[in-house]
């Protein structure tokens, strides 16, 4: 490995914003709980947390957005431009990801981390080494329950049977027990089993 920054480990030369952020993330991904976990269970604004958003929540989150993050390199570009036709509040997204893409009528990712332990997962996982490479502190996720109940997006009844695997429950332990070191909580679903939720003195960084 060539760099490590807050106990995350990488190759290559780390993007120039690593360990520039500190305190308190929010990963909000796609998740059907998204919402509720949002609205119900964890206060972005009342907690001060700055916003990592996965995905489709790089659209479709109309609050602020510092950061979006995705394994698909082609997209992050796409949402971000979206948002000021969706309402979103217009603040510059920074994006970042784990390659770049190779289609040269695409936006490229800001920042490009190559962090081999993030690879295997989700891109909620990819999310979460890169908030703590950012330099956070702490960081509570909603909407990754890692079960099979689908995405906010999807029909009511659907499934998405990948998310609820041993496979992906393989690669999420693994990171729990050997780099997370006690600084990510979740408010749903099976992450927040394997990680605990946040109570009042954790969220404050007691």
């Amino acid at each position: 490995m060539d760099w490590e920054i807050n106990g995350i480990r990488g190759r290559g030369e780390a993007p120039k914003c690593a360990g520039q952020q500190k305190g308190l993330a929010v990963v909000m991904a796609t998740g059907r709980c998204v919402w509720d976990d949002l609205t119900y269970k964890f206060s972005v604004e009342g907690n001060h947390a700055s916003v990592i958003a996965v995905n489709n929540m790089i659209l479709h989150w109309k609050g602020r957005v510092h950061h979006g993050v995705s394994m698909h390199p082609e997209e992050p570009g796409l949402w971000r431009a979206l948002r000021r036709y969706y309402q979103g509040e217009e603040s510059h997204v920074h994006t970042h990801g784990y390659r770049k893409h190779n289609k040269t009528e695409l936006q490229e990712v800001d920042y490009v981390w190559d962090i081999p332990r993030a690879k295997g997962g989700t891109s909620s996982l990819l999310a979460v080494y890169i908030g703590l490479a950012l330099g956070f502190s702490r960081i509570v996720l909603c909407g990754v329950p890692m079960d099979g109940t689908g995405h906010f997006y999807d029909a009511p009844n659907a499934e998405v049977k990948v998310f609820g695997s041993d496979f992906l429950k393989t690669e999420w332990m693994r990171s729990i027990r050997e780099d997370f070191q006690g600084r990510v909580r979740s408010v749903s679903g099976r992450t927040k089993t394997w990680l605990g939720e946040p109570d009042a003195a954790w969220l404050k960084g007691a």
